[in-house]
């Protein structure tokens, strides 16, 4: 993974709560990035600084960018399959080309809706729960509220510039597989969860090896506590 490129120094949680209050004093609804591998444990860390954000009375939302994927799981899984039987190799390379699957410009402007009126809808949004699209998000979202926009690919392109900042969690592959098998376990097959994380990493290595420094810290887990680099 892309590290930034300063001198490294660890920071406690209190810098990065730090960040978000100078964010909130200088934007109206600052919108914060989490990206990371799949499976790297991003909702884990908009969950925790979601919680330290309510104890100092401020409000917080999470907005996912995989609400905005184009195909539900089962209708791409049948179209990537379809590739590999008839041995259309062109078709199967742009299929798994994973930020592809994403409506860029719907998570921009709806992004832009949050900071120009404070509004959020999206109907027909992905549930990682079921692989369907059958989520209907609404928020009206208040002046100094924190958004967190969690995602990948959000480093670079137009979503980078709606962003306020980016913080990315890091963690090793290993890892990262077992928490994507724990988590999708019960709606996919093993050989499946495997295939989908190998279109992810094998893209994101590269990816954040291009763009890591773009991101304003990088988050790493110790144990039950948060510290950050850069």
């Amino acid at each position: 993974m892309g590290a930034c490129q300063t001198k490294l120094k660890y920071l406690t949680v209190t810098n990065i709560i730090q960040l978000i209050e100078n964010l909130i004093h200088e934007k109206k609804r600052p919108i914060i990035g989490i990206t990371g591998h799949h499976g790297a444990g991003k909702t884990e860390f908009i969950r925790y600084l979601m919680n330290l954000l309510e104890k100092q009375s401020i409000l917080s939302y999470k907005i996912e960018c995989d609400w905005f994927f184009y195909e539900d799981s089962l209708t791409r899984r049948r179209q990537i399959d379809l590739s590999i039987t008839q041995n259309n190799m062109e078709l199967y390379k742009k299929l798994i080309n994973v930020r592809d699957w994403y409506d860029w410009d719907g998570i921009t402007e709806n992004l832009l809706q949050i900071k120009r009126l404070g509004l959020f809808r999206v109907n027909d949004a992905w549930n990682q729960k079921t692989g369907y699209k059958d989520l209907s998000i609404n928020y009206t979202i208040p002046n100094n509220a924190v958004i967190f926009c969690e995602g990948h690919f959000i480093l670079d392109g137009q979503v980078r510039g709606v962003l306020d900042a980016v913080l990315m969690v890091d963690e090793n592959i290993g890892k990262c597989l077992d928490n994507v098998i724990i988590r999708d376990i019960q709606r996919k097959s093993k050989e499946r969860i495997l295939r989908t994380a190998y279109y992810y990493h094998s893209q994101l290595s590269v990816y954040f090896d291009m763009y890591g420094d773009k991101c304003n810290a990088i988050v790493r887990k110790y144990f039950d506590r948060y510290e950050m680099v850069c």
